[in-house]
């Protein structure tokens, strides 16, 4: 698991890493920009953020989070010496899954970060059941239609070409009544191979 530890202050980084180096891979920022490039480079499991740091602060930082398409399912666990209440909802309301006090408790951290990171797989493994059809492995049309914006989007941008094919099996209805279901299903799974292949 890759885990982002977003803070200004080294000595907090060095003590969520004290807590957290058997748990993950671990990457650091002393930024909110710093931690969104590293983000958009490798996706973290995870984020541990600091609510308030120079430049984009923590809530700043989240929000941009949850406002990047490729970003927003990424947890945040914020990490502040803030203990009142009305800053605990405003993390919630960015989106963020969890919130830990300055300073920070080792078996605490360490037990609330497995828990996201359960969390996490579990949410990752429902959103690929919705995102994949599960007899070829490919895209279904709820993934299919974002990722073309996103393609027509950056062709636009960079000035590139962009292609899309559409793939038609000709005469399946008929093998698959001639040969069974299993034995369609099978076909399918290698066309599906064969386009993956292809690219």
């Amino acid at each position: 698991m890759h885990l982002l530890l977003v803070d200004d202050e080294p000595s907090a980084i060095h003590a969520l890493a004290h807590c957290l180096g058997d748990v993950g891979e671990l990457f650091f920022a002393t930024s909110g920009a710093q931690a969104l490039a590293l983000a958009r480079q490798q996706p973290p499991d995870l984020v541990l953020l600091d609510a308030h740091m120079p430049g984009l602060s923590g809530f700043e930082t989240c929000a941009a989070f949850k406002s990047d398409p490729a970003l927003e399912h990424i947890p945040i666990l914020f990490v502040t010496s803030e203990r009142s209440a009305e800053v605990e909802a405003a993390v919630f309301e960015l989106g963020a899954v969890d919130y830990l006090n300055k300073p920070v408790r080792p078996a605490v951290v360490r037990a609330r970060v497995r828990t996201q990171l359960r969390l996490k797989e579990l949410t990752d493994a429902l959103r690929r059941q919705a995102l994949e059809d599960p007899l070829t492995g490919l895209a279904t049309r709820r993934r299919f239609e974002p990722q073309l914006h996103h393609e027509v989007a950056r062709s636009a941008r960079c000035g590139e070409p962009l292609g899309v094919l559409m793939v038609d099996v000709d005469h399946f209805k008929r093998f698959n009544d001639s040969a069974g279901h299993a034995a369609g299903d099978e076909a399918l799974r290698q066309v599906a191979r064969a386009l993956c292949g292809a690219t």
